[in-house]
């Protein structure tokens, strides 16, 4: 959503909500922390799952193996998400 111009404000709301949310859980004052946590815990998950898949489609094989430096200079590399499919 952030690449949509006007919805960097809604992020900024939904980051201040988010903190709020954090201030009172590690204050304490939240009572249901166990609902909380089951909640986030899957949503959390999932997004790094997300992060990890995008991750793959840009990271090749002489990416791993042969160092970042080295993988500048090769043109034909496969990316790992190949692997995988």
């Amino acid at each position: 959503m952030s690449v949509i111009l006007s919805m960097n404000r809604f992020q900024f709301i939904g980051y201040m909500l988010a903190f709020a949310l954090f201030y009172l859980f590690f204050k304490g004052e939240l009572k249901h922390e166990k609902k909380i946590i089951l909640i986030c815990a899957p949503l959390i998950l999932f997004y790094f799952i997300i992060k990890f898949r995008i991750g793959l489609e840009f990271t090749g094989l002489y990416t791993l193996f042969g160092g970042p430096i080295f993988a500048m200079f090769s043109d034909g590399d496969i990316a790992l998400i190949e692997f995988i499919k």
